[in-house]
C-alpha cells in the first residue's frame, strides 16, 4: 500500500511538472507569436519616443503645441516648413504678402505633398496652372477633422476656391484622440476629433488636457492603465485593439478579435474595415458628415468647395486584386449628399495602368513628382469644369 501511494504521489508529480513545463513552453511561444505580431504592427505595443521627434519632453510638448489642434507646433525644427501665412512655401508665389490666396487647401501630408520639393509638390503646381497663389495648409498626420477644424478657424481667409482633403487611411485618425496610439511612435500627437449625436450631427471632442503621467498611462507606458473617452484604439477600447500582457497566450488569443489580424485574414488595409456601412465605430458616417459639414460652411461663407479624396498604393493594390477602393462607400455617400468631390484614385489607377504601382510613390508612401503634377492637373480641370477657375 505505501509502494502504490509512492508511485501515484510520483505519477501526480510528474503530470504536475508536465503540466507546468507544457503551460511555461505555450506562454514563451504566445510571447514570441505577440512580439513578432507587433513587429508587423498586428498588435498592440506602446509608442516609442522616436530620435527625430520635434520635442523631447513633455513639458515642451505642452508649451509649444496648438491648444486647438494639437500640432503642428512651434518647434524650432519647424522653421520652414511653413511661410508666414502657415501654408507650405510656394516657389512659384514666395510672398504670401503679395496677393490674395486664390485656392486654399486643408489635409494632411499628401495635401501637402510631402517627400517632394517644394517647387514639385502639386500645390506649386497647381499654382502655376491657375496663375496665382495657392495656400497649402496641409499639416503631415492630420485627420480629416483637424484639416477641417483648421478650415473653420480661417473664417477671415479670403480664397474663393478651398479645397479640404480625405486620405484613406485618414478614417482611422477621424476615430481617435491621440495619434500616437495607431502609429506606435510616441510624438504626443494628441488631437481633437468629432462624434455624432443621437442626431447625427458633428460634436467636436476637444484636445485632451492630462498630465505627464497620465499620458503614459492611457498609451501602456506606465500603470494603473487610464482609459480615455471618446479613445477607440487603446488597448481594451472598442477597436478591438489588445496589448501584450500575461497571460500571453489569451492576449494573442484575444487580438485575433482586433481589427488589425481581421485585416490580415481578409487581405486588405487595417482601415479598411471601417468604411463599412453600419460599423459600430461610425468612421464612414463621420467622416461623411465631416466632408458634408465643410461644403455647407464653404457655401455659406461665400466660397467654392471641393473634397478631394487620395488613394494609397495600399488602395490600389486593393482595388487590383478586388476591381474596388476600399473607400468606396465612402465616395457613394458623397455623391448621395451631393458633395462636390474628385476621387483622385481611378484617375491615378489609369495612369499606372500594368506597370508597378511602387514606382509611383517615395519610400515613405506618399505621390511622387510625376503623380504630383497628375494631381494638379486633376484639381485643375475640376476647378475650370466647375467654374472654380477661369483660364
Amino acid at each position: 500500500m505505501p509502494q502504490l501511494v509512492e508511485r501515484r504521489g510520483i505519477r501526480i508529480g510528474f503530470i504536475a511538472v508536465f503540466v507546468v513545463v507544457l503551460v511555461a513552453l505555450l506562454e514563451l511561444c504566445s510571447f514570441g507569436a505577440g512580439r513578432v505580431l507587433q513587429s508587423r504592427f498586428k498588435m498592440y505595443s506602446a509608442p516609442v519616443m522616436q530620435p527625430a521627434a520635434a520635442v523631447k519632453t513633455y513639458g515642451e510638448y505642452l508649451a509649444l503645441r496648438d491648444q486647438r489642434l494639437g500640432w503642428p507646433s512651434a518647434a524650432p525644427d519647424t522653421a520652414g516648413a511653413y511661410d508666414a501665412a502657415g501654408a507650405r512655401p510656394s516657389p512659384a508665389f514666395p510672398d504670401p504678402g503679395a496677393s490674395a490666396d486664390r485656392i486654399a487647401v486643408f489635409g494632411d501630408s499628401y495635401a501637402a505633398g510631402s517627400e517632394v520639393d517644394d517647387t514639385a509638390s502639386w500645390g506649386n503646381q497647381l499654382a502655376m496652372l491657375a496663375g496665382s497663389r495657392i495656400g497649402n495648409f496641409g499639416v503631415p498626420g492630420y485627420g480629416t477633422d483637424q484639416a477641417y477644424m483648421r478650415y473653420l478657424a480661417r473664417a477671415a481667409d479670403p480664397a474663393p476656391v478651398v479645397i479640404l482633403t480625405h486620405l484613406s487611411e485618414g478614417i482611422m485618425r477621424n476615430l481617435t484622440r491621440n495619434w500616437d496610439l495607431i502609429t506606435h511612435a510616441s510624438r504626443y500627437a494628441m488631437k481633437p476629433r468629432f462624434v455624432l449625436d443621437d442626431r447625427g450631427a458633428l460634436v467636436e471632442v476637444p484636445l485632451m488636457v492630462v498630465s505627464e503621467s497620465e499620458y503614459r498611462r492611457s498609451v501602456g507606458l506606465e500603470s494603473p492603465f487610464l482609459p480615455i473617452p471618446d479613445e477607440n484604439f487603446q488597448p481594451g477600447g472598442a477597436g478591438g485593439v489588445t496589448g501584450l500582457a500575461f497571460p500571453y497566450s489569451v492576449a494573442v488569443l484575444r487580438n485575433m478579435a482586433g481589427y488589425q489580424m481581421r485585416s490580415l485574414f481578409a487581405r486588405r488595409p487595417d482601415f479598411a474595415e471601417f468604411y463599412q456601412r453600419g460599423h459600430p465605430l461610425r468612421g464612414l458616417e463621420i467622416s461623411a458628415a465631416i466632408l458634408q459639414a465643410f461644403q455647407q460652411t464653404a457655401r455659406q461663407r461665400g466660397q467654392t468647395p471641393l473634397v478631394v479624396l487620395f488613394a494609397t498604393r495600399h488602395d490600389l493594390a486593393h482595388q487590383r486584386k478586388t476591381g474596388a477602393f476600399p473607400y468606396q462607400n465612402l465616395v457613394d455617400d458623397l455623391s448621395r449628399l451631393q458633395v462636390d468631390h474628385l476621387d483622385f484614385g481611378p484617375i491615378l489607377a489609369r495612369h499606372i495602368g500594368d506597370k508597378g504601382v511602387l514606382g509611383f510613390f517615395k519610400p515613405l508612401g506618399h505621390y511622387n513628382e510625376e503623380v504630383n503634377k497628375l494631381l494638379a492637373d486633376a484639381v485643375y480641370d475640376v476647378l475650370l469644369a466647375r467654374g472654380g477657375l477661369t483660364r
